[in-house]
């Protein structure tokens, strides 16, 4: 009901501008507790409740507790990769074998992957820089291929790896010898998928 003022104007109620009275209350009931109705997806990203009643809360938490549970499980693999690949040449001493497998080729080629394999060859650089002596720098290969195969690609590539360390990093050509084992030499017995990464290496040992 309109509501006159003593000077003739039209007086503003409080049910004129929503704030108070049935209205407003039945609007609120209907809205929901959100004195904002936001858009479905802001709506789902704020965790509120959607249109068919689920909840995405719960839903988020479960998915947190997956991944809490799934991260768990594979940080004790993580940390033994992240020693491997951080090992420094100034932690391998000049009489020891160092084997590296952060060295990359191209599929079933000798072709050197430099970009991937930038730790691991400047790792050996600076062995061979720090160490006055020469070294074997040789390639091996897991058991699934054919002796004769493994044994002339792993040739091959170890060729490619010491032309790169003598033509591009400037180590004097009579301190490596390349050499190719294929599978002659595996470090791990077994046909699992961990001993075939164990024998898949490259060895800079020093020669006496």
């Amino acid at each position: 009901m309109r509501q006159v003022a003593p000077d003739g104007q039209e007086a503003l109620s409080s049910h004129s501008i929503g704030t108070h009275g049935p209205a407003r209350e039945a609007a609120e009931r209907e809205r929901g507790p959100y004195h904002h109705t936001p858009s479905a997806p802001t709506a789902q990203r704020a965790g509120w409740p959607s249109e068919n009643g689920g909840h995405t809360v719960a839903r988020t938490m479960r998915h947190l507790m997956v991944i809490a549970i799934v991260a768990a499980s594979i940080s004790p693999i993580a940390g033994q990769l992240s020693c491997v690949h951080a090992q420094k040449a100034t932690d391998v001493g000049c009489d020891t074998v160092e084997v590296r497998r952060d060295i990359y080729f191209g599929l079933v080629t000798d072709v050197l992957d430099t970009l991937s394999s930038t730790t691991g060859l400047d790792a050996i650089v600076d062995r061979l820089l720090r160490c006055d002596r020469s070294f074997e720098l040789s390639i091996h290969f897991d058991q699934r291929e054919s002796p004769r195969w493994s044994t002339r690609l792993s040739a091959r590539r170890a060729d490619a790896l010491k032309k790169y360390l003598v033509q591009v990093r400037g180590i004097p050509e009579d301190r490596i010898t390349a050499v190719g084992y294929g599978a002659s030499k595996p470090l791990c017995a077994g046909q699992t998928e961990e001993a075939y990464a164990c024998n898949r290496r490259i060895e800079l040992r020093p020669i006496p």
